[in-house]
């Protein structure tokens, strides 16, 4: 009886399995049928390629993929850029305007196309050729170099904007839309699809970038991969970082190492619209939440007790006789406890003009708050006095434990010193403070930005590696963490201690294996970010490569200083409305290893003695030194 059954069992599969091909066949038919059916009539003498798409399909989704145009050669070049999912015996391709094209692989084999039809199982970094015709006509209207690319084992996310155009979203980093989001896994498995409630702009100086990065917000929280849920992202484009393992190898690092709410991220190709746009980070957006920086949400309690939301609310700037500010909204209500928690980023000049809820301090740092993004004129009022207070005991050298958490500024300080963050304590750069009841002290962190570190910035005195530099890169930087440095002995042998205990350990790890790991991530885009931004696939590893010897460098000199104790002497460079540095430097230092990189064409002159400086001079002291006339 039981043999009966297993043979009636295994009829039944065979039987569903023959259905289920016929089904598919029968969908791909229809598919190609409807493509075919969906053609514009021949007209005019536009270009094939302009409406040239490919429609991939796999495990049950038909994703639409444009074909990208070179024109930075003459002639133009062609791209398909094909997710790691993609079939390639299982890709369709749709164009309008001609009557068929003919395709042409490296070894003259030619394959007639309709708009509609499968194409041959395809080889990727093959060039192939393919050519346009018009009805009744067998000279070639058109033709180009058509060149197949595809990732391996990379996810992908498909983005469509309502506008089916990203113009009016790359005009003004502040626009928005809503459309459609679809994110497949390496193997193409579904993480998401759905409703995409918004995507915007996001970043500074990477928003200027012709590879933009994107915010985007889902009507309800998500898990993405191993990201803690949330229902708002960052898609981080790493435009400035050839190697795009920066920001990955520094998360990874400042989790490892246990510093709260350190974004985790994910590699994803990126498709707007159809166009592939390159490889990106999906990241955890900074922000006040469980999944996230878990302190008090000040925010939520604005927005609930008052019936115009925050957003909507009056706006107010108030100026004191100090020369600081605060700004902020007006609110009908506010929450009893106005203590916290609050998110703050140091930043300046035009990004902190442009934020609703900021304030500056009598030492004319500027702060910006993330959470509450909208906060009533009187929170901005509370937590600028927090700040006022703690900047006057640190440049005081007062006693700072009861109003600061130490070992967090430690922490940070050790992280962007170590990697000379070229944002550090001047922009991206964050402190948080939980309501009273929990905990009255200021942290500094999360870690955020570290796409320009390693090494890897415009300014040479900044990828110098044997120098201190105090987070004072700009002039614009705080000096918190200087005054820190100088005026506590306690905080200068904590940032030994970490140094040496917890934090010296992981970096033969950090140059070797770890940096090994993110290019193991990035190499599997095959090139495809290279070929679509222009960059030679090379710069991938010379800037990784640039990494490891800017770790090795910055090592050496730190174990010196932080760990055999070597003495550090103090250079001044005050250069008003120019880059006014503070850096430490060993003993016999020449000045000339980066006088010059300090500010272009400068000439310098020991403050003290009025006298020119010599450029083969050794650092033997304690020196300031101001531009000449």
């Amino acid at each position: 009886m039981n043999s009966l059954k297993e043979k009636q069992n295994k009829i039944s599969t065979v039987k569903i399995a023959a259905l289920m091909a016929a089904f598919l066949l029968l969908c791909a038919a229809l598919f190609a049928l409807g493509l075919r059916l969906g053609r514009k009539e021949i007209v005019g003498d536009g270009n094939g390629f302009e409406d040239l798409k490919f429609y991939v399909q796999n495990k049950g989704h038909t994703v639409r993929i444009n074909v990208f145009t070179d024109i930075r050669v003459e002639p133009a070049e062609y791209y398909l850029f094909l997710p790691s999912f993609a079939d390639k015996k299982d890709i369709y391709i749709s164009f309008e305007l001609r009557d068929h094209a003919v395709l042409t692989d490296e070894r003259g084999e030619e394959v007639r196309l309709e708009s509609g039809d499968r194409l041959p199982e395809i080889e990727t970094d093959h060039d192939y050729t393919l050519n346009f015709y018009k009805p009744g006509e067998t000279e070639v209207s058109e033709t180009g170099k058509l060149t197949f690319m595809q990732s391996d084992n990379t996810a992908a996310l498909f983005i469509d904007t309502v506008s089916r155009s990203m113009e009016y979203l790359d005009s003004d980093k502040e626009h928005h839309e809503p459309g459609s989001l679809l994110l497949l896994d390496e193997s193409g498995f579904t993480e998401y699809r759905g409703k995409l409630e918004e995507i915007k702009g996001h970043g500074n100086s990477t928003w200027e970038r012709e590879k933009k990065p994107y915010g985007i917000k889902l009507p309800k929280p998500v898990r993405l991969f191993d990201l803690r849920e949330s229902d708002r992202f960052v898609l981080l484009s790493n435009c400035m970082d050839l190697s795009m393992i920066r920001n990955r190898l520094i998360y990874s690092l400042a989790e490892k190492l246990g510093y709260p709410a350190t974004p985790r991220v994910h590699y994803a190709d990126l498709y707007l619209n159809g166009n592939y746009n390159g490889l990106y980070l999906i990241s955890e957006k900074l922000g006040v939440g469980k999944n996230s920086l878990d302190i008090s949400d000040l925010e939520f309690k604005n927005t609930e007790l008052n019936l115009i939301p925050p957003a909507g609310a009056e706006r107010v700037t108030e100026s004191f006789e100090d020369g600081s500010l605060a700004a902020g909204v007006r609110l009908d209500v506010l929450p009893d406890d106005i203590t916290g928690g609050y998110l703050v980023e140091r930043d300046y000049g035009a990004k902190f003009d442009n934020e609703v809820s900021r304030f500056t301090t009598v030492n004319k740092n500027e702060y910006v708050l993330k959470s509450p993004v909208y906060a009533p004129i009187e929170e901005v009022r509370y937590i600028k006095g927090i700040f006022e207070e703690l900047e006057r005991r640190i440049y005081a050298g007062e006693e700072l434990e009861s109003i600061i958490d130490l070992d967090s500024f430690v922490r940070m300080y050790v992280l962007d010193e170590f990697t000379r963050n070229e944002g550090a304590g001047v922009t991206s750069a964050y402190y948080y403070k939980d309501r009273d009841s929990a905990d009255k002290k200021v942290y500094a962190g999360p870690v955020w930005d570290y796409d320009q570190c390693l090494g890897n910035t415009y300014y040479p005195v900044v990828n110098y590696p044997y120098s201190l530099n105090f987070c004072t890169d700009h002039y614009q930087s705080t000096l918190i963490f200087f005054m820190l440095y100088k005026n506590y002995p306690e905080f200068r042998e904590r940032v030994r201690t970490y140094y040496k205990d917890s934090f010296r350990p992981e970096v033969q790890e950090l140059k070797t294996a770890a940096i090994d790991r993110c290019l193991k991530e990035v190499s599997a885009n095959h090139g495809m970010d290279c070929d679509r931004w222009g960059r030679s696939q090379g710069v991938i590893t010379e800037s990784a490569d640039q990494a490891r010897d800017f770790i090795e460098k910055r090592t050496e000199f730190l174990d010196r200083v932080w760990i055999e104790k070597e003495p550090v002497y103090i250079i001044h460079f005050n250069t008003p409305n120019e880059r006014n540095l503070y850096m430490g430097v060993t003993g016999g230092t020449v000045l000339g290893d980066f006088l010059e990189t300090t500010a272009q064409g400068l000439k310098w002159k020991d403050a003290a003695t009025g006298e020119k400086v010599d450029p083969k001079a050794r650092v033997d002291r304690d020196i300031e030194l101001m531009p000449m006339s």
